[in-house]
């Protein structure tokens, strides 16, 4: 009997579909997007590249503000007060990781919630554990959407979400519970990971570390989300060995081209959302 092959999760087909939509919805409007970045890490400058590019093709104005990567804490807020002020700037983010010794709570905290496009502010957070209509952060918000879009189900279903960060784990393990899943919550201190992920109808996996979920650790027929981004001497890779969980699995996220591509659309498509209200 032939081996079934899983359906490969198209990131970017799926983004480029809806920053056509997008680019359409936004016709004449004049919208800027901001970036505060304050880091020479060359991953994180090739990503604000992307973001820049996406949003200058979709019509937006794009206003990128490189402060020193040793910046303090005072210099990002003063560059973030400056944004909340400017009539041009739609919304904005501020990229992470920030420098050493800079505590990210502090610097979102002086994101106006009416601009902030990650939807990373305290009061947008805070609406969002709270299960309240708001502007959600872009890489859950897009693995929302990949799911809805290949019809992976989540009410009922067991899920398993690997790394509790605020960009992605966390966020999403909320979301995916308010719509009626079943989320088992890991990170670092989770004694038996393999115990918590096999049983997952829906594995997400934003853990940050290459190749942490092997195909032992996946239940067959499940459905797996990479949101994990690793440079290794050149090659762009996940948190899950691809290859051989790709082979017991219904559908997966490649790296890169799944989650990635999503989060900057979901990103974007903040920024109309915030002009909207």
């Amino acid at each position: 009997m032939a081996e079934e092959k899983p359906t490969i999760i198209d990131g970017k087909s799926v983004a480029d579909k809806r920053l056509r939509e997008l680019r359409r919805r936004v016709g004449d409007a004049s919208l800027g997007l901001g970036i505060i970045v304050a880091t020479d890490n060359p991953a994180t400058r090739a990503y604000i590249a992307q973001k820049r590019r996406r949003g200058e093709a979709v019509g937006y104005r794009v206003t990128v503000r490189e402060l020193a990567s040793d910046s303090s804490l005072e210099q990002i807020v003063a560059a973030c007060d400056e944004f909340n002020a400017d009539d041009l700037i739609t919304a904005y983010i501020v990229q992470l990781p920030l420098p050493v010794g800079v505590d990210p709570d502090r610097a979102l905290a002086a994101v106006a919630p009416e601009k902030d496009a990650d939807g990373l502010s305290p009061a947008n957070l805070e609406k969002l554990y709270a299960g309240k209509p708001g502007i959600v952060p872009a890489t859950p918000k897009g693995i929302l959407t990949l799911l809805k879009e290949y019809r992976i189900p989540i009410k009922g279903q067991r899920v398993t979400v690997v790394g509790q960060g605020r960009l992605a784990g966390q966020p999403a393990a909320a979301l995916l519970e308010q719509r009626g899943a079943e989320v088992t919550r890991c990170d670092e201190s989770t004694a038996d990971l393999p115990a918590a992920t096999r049983p997952a109808d829906l594995l997400i996996v934003a853990a940050g570390h290459p190749g942490l979920i092997t195909a032992e650790m996946v239940k067959p027929g499940a459905a797996v989300i990479d949101v994990g981004i690793t440079r290794i001497d050149g090659k762009t890779v996940g948190d899950v060995d691809f290859d051989a969980v790709a082979k017991k699995v219904s559908a997966i996220t490649p790296v890169p081209g799944g989650v990635g591509p999503m989060t900057v659309v979901s990103l974007l498509e903040n920024v109309a959302e915030l002009a909207q209200l």
